[in-house]
């Protein structure tokens, strides 16, 4: 049984798997290990939140949306790893699928070398603001992560960016091919100013987050 929170059809908003603004399906698990501040879907950190549901039914509600590009979200869905995986193993049956996971790197991402070239990870590496840092989060990463994942570092002040940009010179140092964002959380991080520290600290191949669903209204 999978804890859900809701499942629904928007635009990728973010970095991951999907460009921003592609129209995909959404699953979002109800239940978190952290109480992030700046956490924007608060509504679905209780694990009473969401509602327990057969992992077939959440397949087929989720193939009901219609669209091939699926995010799964939280919460955070690790938690359910033991009946996350056989959902995603069931929505790979489709061939036209792809599937972007979002996680915290608090849990130890599974391998799943069967479905590797059509899933990315996105990994939340939390900073001091968040109240989560853990200097150990490396330990936790896979060795098989690839252009398809992404590490995303959200940013509320300057200890936040110093420590990001430490973890981004320890990626490359240790060779990982994902992808790296910075996401400035509003107001609390200026975009021209932290544009500005990414400009001099050469981070040119930084992409800076925006959470682009956050400034379209959609039906």
């Amino acid at each position: 049984m999978l804890l859900v929170g809701e499942i629904f059809n928007s635009i990728s908003g973010e970095v991951g798997l999907f460009p921003q603004g592609i129209p995909c399906t959404f699953l979002r698990l109800a239940g978190c290990n952290y109480q992030c501040g700046y956490c924007d879907t608060k509504n679905y950190i209780s694990s009473k939140s969401g509602i327990l549901m057969p992992v077939p039914v959440v397949a087929e509600r989720v193939k009901s949306k219609g669209l091939t590009n699926i995010v799964v979200t939280g919460g955070e869905p690790l938690l359910q790893k033991h009946y996350l995986i056989p959902l995603l193993e069931n929505l790979y049956r489709n061939r036209n699928v792809k599937i972007s996971i979002e996680t915290n790197g608090s849990i130890e991402i599974p391998e799943l070398p069967k479905m590797r070239n059509r899933i990315g990870w996105v990994i939340d590496v939390k900073m001091p603001r968040s109240g989560h840092y853990d200097p150990m989060w490396v330990k936790k990463l896979p060795e098989d992560l690839n252009s398809n994942d992404w590490f995303k570092f959200v940013l509320c002040d300057d200890e936040d960016y110093k420590k990001a940009v430490e973890c981004y010179r320890l990626i490359k140092d240790l060779g990982f091919k994902s992808r790296i964002a910075f996401s400035p959380v509003f107001p609390h991080c200026n975009t021209a100013i932290l544009f500005d520290k990414m400009i001099k600290d050469s981070l040119h191949d930084v992409v800076m987050n925006i959470q682009i669903h956050k400034f379209i209204e959609l039906p």
